[in-house]
């Protein structure tokens, strides 16, 4: 089993765009925390995500949205 770990926009952007039960691709590294606790080894992976993508019928009409929040985003960075 693998934790996934999110942070800042890309965990927004899930939370406002993904639904439970839909197809996600997530694209990250892998991170390994070995340690013992109460004379037991325990071993837990994570994937710390780098960037998501829509799979699935809704593809395309995701990508046009994400293209519409990027280009909001960079104009409230340029402040036009």
């Amino acid at each position: 089993m693998y934790y996934v770990l999110l942070f800042s926009k890309t965990a927004e952007f899930i939370a406002e765009y993904f639904r439970k039960g839909q197809e996600i691709l997530i694209r990250g590294n892998v991170k390994v925390d070995n340690y013992e606790k109460d004379g037991n080894k325990i071993s837990k992976q994570y994937i710390v995500v780098e960037a998501v993508e829509f799979v699935g019928s809704k593809k395309r009409k995701i990508q046009k949205l994400r293209k519409k929040l990027k280009h909001k985003i960079m104009r409230n960075f340029l402040g036009k």
